[in-house]
């Protein structure tokens, strides 16, 4: 059964590897890339397999949102970041030599960066994020779209940080709201 998988996997990505004179040449042409002798065989795989699966290669990478130059090592700017559970924070680019975080909300579903500055917040500039939070996690008075800041100012966020943090998901502290 597994086999059967993996022959279909392979003619699904255009690959006979299945059959052996083929997969002897795969691991040639492997061999040749690795040993840097056959770069062009390697990028015309890689295009390959990008245009087959319609993903341009720019788009497999997250992009990096720009929240706020860092406070803490003034060295480094605060992006925002979607933890692998599925939770948000904006952290320092330099981390782990700089460990300064702002853990956002678990109620957040969505968010990202705009272009808006926040009139209020220094250091600056600090761009404000288009939040979308479960509605079955926050209270009915507070609305599931939120554009806001994570400077410190917003009151809505701060407020949203409590409840979240004294809420069913228990999260530690978060510094800076």
């Amino acid at each position: 059964m597994q086999g059967e998988a993996l022959v279909m996997g392979y003619d699904e990505m255009g690959y006979e590897l299945w059959k052996p004179y083929l997969r002897s040449m795969m691991e040639a042409d492997m061999k040749s890339v690795s040993a840097r002798v056959n770069k062009a065989k390697l990028l015309d795989a890689m295009g390959a397999f990008f245009a087959r699966s319609n993903r341009p290669i720019n788009e497999t990478q997250n992009p990096i949102e720009v929240v706020r130059p860092c406070g803490a090592c003034n060295e480094s700017e605060m992006v925002l970041k979607r933890r692998p559970t599925g939770e948000f924070m904006v952290g320092c680019r330099s981390y782990p030599q700089c460990r300064n975080v702002v853990w956002l909300p678990g109620s957040i579903s969505e968010a990202a960066v705009t272009n808006q500055v926040c009139p209020t917040c220094t250091p600056g500039p600090v761009y404000k994020i288009q939040f979308k939070f479960h509605q079955r996690d926050i209270p009915p008075n507070f609305d599931e779209d939120h554009l806001g800041c994570v400077g410190g100012c917003d009151d809505i966020l701060k407020e949203l940080t409590e409840i979240s943090r004294f809420g069913s998901r228990n999260q530690a502290a978060t510094p800076g709201l």
